[in-house]
């Protein structure tokens, strides 16, 4: 529900009103009286006038509005301003048309406020439109008129130029009402081949009207063929492919050529033709052309690609070995590949849609087969081909022989019999020494260290192995064996000689006469006592942990000479010497001291022994003056009793010992 409050307000004779809204906002005024201070509210007023028949824009219209007066300018466009606010009418008039309105308006204040209309025009509306049924001397003329409601005589004006010079009665030659209507003239004696210009027009009481300026030419040359229609990827044996082009105005025939292998069935002189592509059909171009009794019009072409329906070829090793790769290919550039192998083939790499190569390996021997179909670029799907494919089974040697022996020696390694084309390898550090391309071969090794032998060979049915086989072979190093000991000994001494322990067959000897092996003949160790002065020799042998044995013993020098006895003044016992030994301390666990008593300075040098005569310990010489310690390390000898045997350029002294642990 809406309230309003009235206020009046008397100055003069002007009564002022307003009308407040409930919260007192003022939303309207209103005056009475003609005081010019009273204000007025206005808005505009503007529009495109058209023509109702046309739809065109109307220039130099006249548009009134609550008095006020606008015209149209040459955009039909009009502009009032200052209307007063309220419902106006609207009113327009123009030459030849019927005046328009008046037409209620709502005018707000202070807004544009839009108004388009059209108006009717009372002269005739006319149309040309195209001549039809044109031949080599007739052709009718065509138009459409509006009388606009009143009574209309219609005609043709036509001439060799737009000033035409000749005027035809329409059929019908009178048209009333307010509708679109046709009306035609049918004209003779024209000249071939000659361009005719013509327009319609009508006359009432409202003016004269007249149509579009429109051409043509009696048994005119045709223009050129359109597109032509129709697939452009067939397969050779298609038939019923249609090939057609728009209609061509005044052509009398057409004339089409086709590529090679094709056949036109049906239309060979009309605007579509039935062809069939025949087996032997070959990509080209379709051609077509209209003709009339004054020359023929432009030709059209259409590109068309003939696919093969023959079955695809398929290229590649048909006798293959198993375990080989093998390519095969099929024609190019089509589409939709198919591959497929029988079980026994791997496909390594192609074999796709879009692939004409595929790469198999064939794993099993045996009849199999690889089969392809694809479609072509005619978009023809091929038969499949199926290729077949004999599978030899390659073989896999085998190499008997030692796989671990002994630099310097010869060994024979052997493979299947009944082959041919041996191939044998062997690496850096071996050489062939017989029986090259047999199956048994002879090497001898070297160096040593970690060698091959690989062989193949080529089978019965013509196949080798993808790769050779390969036998690892390790040659093992010839031992050096070294020898410790004195090598400057007294007539009658025992002397004791050491080589590498952790070995097999020890083989000791000696060289020059006067010296037995008293004990260790078969150990690492050996005892010797020298009988006779001179140069000697001792020489060991043994084999190592890998059965292998130097190929000559190993030679150690030993020089054997007379000492001086006891008795002569340069050798003393220890007591004529007043030497004092004691060890401590004993028992021990292999780490004990030396304490030396000597009276003058000496020279010494210790040795251990274990019971078996084996030198377990030797130091290093040593200077004793008076009471030296000389510590001594045994480092983790086995418990058990051992020699303590202290040598000086005067004296030889034993002392026996205690280890425990």
């Amino acid at each position: 529900m809406r309230t309003f409050t009235v206020k009046f307000l008397v100055t003069s004779i002007i009564i002022l009103f307003s009308i407040l809204s409930a919260n007192g906002g003022e939303i309207r005024q209103m005056f009475m009286g003609d005081s010019p201070e009273s204000p007025l509210l206005t808005g505009t007023l503007t529009g495109t006038v058209t023509s109702c028949s046309t739809g065109n824009p109307m220039a130099g219209v006249s548009v009134a509005c609550a008095t006020l007066i606008a015209t149209t300018n040459a955009s039909g466009v009009y502009t009032i301003n200052n209307v007063p606010e309220g419902i106006q009418n609207v009113t327009a008039t123009s030459a030849g048309f019927l005046p328009y309105g008046p037409t209620p308006v709502t005018i707000i204040a202070n807004q544009v406020n839009v108004l388009n209309f059209c108006m009717t025009t009372l002269a005739p509306y006319v149309t040309t439109v195209a001549a039809s049924g044109v031949s080599s001397t007739t052709a009718t003329l065509n138009g459409v008129v509006n009388a606009n409601g009143a009574t209309t005589t219609v005609c043709f004006q036509y001439g060799l130029t737009v000033a035409y010079g000749t005027t035809a009665p329409g059929v019908p030659s009178v048209i009333t009402g307010s509708t679109p209507c046709p009306f035609s003239a049918n004209i003779v004696g024209l000249t071939p081949c000659t361009a005719y210009h013509y327009r319609a027009f009508g006359v009432n009481s409202y003016g004269t009207s007249y149509g579009n300026d429109v051409t043509f030419t009696p048994g005119s040359s045709v223009g050129s063929a359109g597109p032509i229609s129709g697939p452009v990827n067939v397969c050779q044996g298609s038939y019923g492919l249609v090939y057609s082009i728009a209609p061509v105005l005044l052509a009398t025939g057409y004339v089409w050529t086709i590529p090679v292998g094709w056949t036109i069935t049906s239309g060979a002189i009309s605007p579509s033709v039935t062809v069939t592509a025949g087996p032997t059909a070959l990509s080209g171009y379709i051609c077509v052309y209209p003709t009339s009794s004054c020359g023929n019009g432009g030709s059209s072409q259409l590109m068309v690609t003939v696919g093969s329906g023959l079955p695809p070829t398929i290229s590649g090793n048909n006798n293959v070995c198993s375990r080989t790769l093998v390519t095969y290919t099929t024609q190019p550039g089509m589409a939709s590949y198919y591959w497929g192998v029988s079980p026994g083939g791997t496909v390594m790499s192609g074999g796709g849609i879009t692939d004409n190569t595929i790469t198999i390996s064939w794993t099993l021997a045996g009849s199999r087969y690889v089969k392809v179909s694809y479609v072509s670029s005619g978009g023809c799907s091929s038969p499949v081909t199926n290729y077949p494919v004999t599978v030899n089974l390659s073989p896999t040697p085998t190499i008997t022989g030692p796989v671990s022996l002994c630099n310097n020696t010869t060994a024979t390694y052997m493979t299947e019999a009944g082959m041919t084309n041996y191939i044998w390898m062997v690496s850096a550090g071996g050489v062939i020494t017989s029986g090259a391309g047999t199956r048994t071969i002879t090497v001898h090794w070297v160096s040593a260290g970690n060698k091959t032998i690989t062989v193949n060979y080529t089978n019965s049915s013509g196949c080798s192995a993808p790769s050779p086989v390969v036998k690892n072979v390790t040659v093992n190093a010839l031992p050096v064996p070294t020898i410790s000991g004195p090598t400057s000994v007294c007539l009658n001494a025992y002397a004791y000689y050491t080589t590498e322990a952790g070995m097999s067959n020890y083989t000791w000897t000696l060289g020059g006469s006067g010296g037995t092996i008293y004990s260790g003949f078969n150990s690492r160790q050996i005892q010797v006592k020298w009988t006779a002065n001179g140069n000697k020799t001792v020489s060991v042998n043994y084999t190592n942990i890998n059965g292998c044995r130097a190929e000559s013993p190993s030679v150690y020098n030993v020089n054997v000479h007379t000492c001086p006895s006891p008795s002569s003044p340069t050798e003393k016992s220890a007591e004529i010497l007043n030497l004092n030994i004691t060890v401590f301390p004993d028992p021990n666990d292999g780490t004990f001291t030396l304490s030396l008593d000597f009276p003058e300075k000496q020279v010494c040098k210790a040795t251990v022994f274990n019971l078996t005569g084996v030198k377990v310990y030797e130091s290093e010489s040593f200077l004793v003056e008076g009471i030296t310690e000389q510590k001594i390390d045994l480092e983790n000898v086995p418990a058990g009793i051992y020699m303590v045997i202290i040598q000086s350029r005067e004296t030889c002294m034993t002392r026996k010992i205690l280890v425990v642990h």
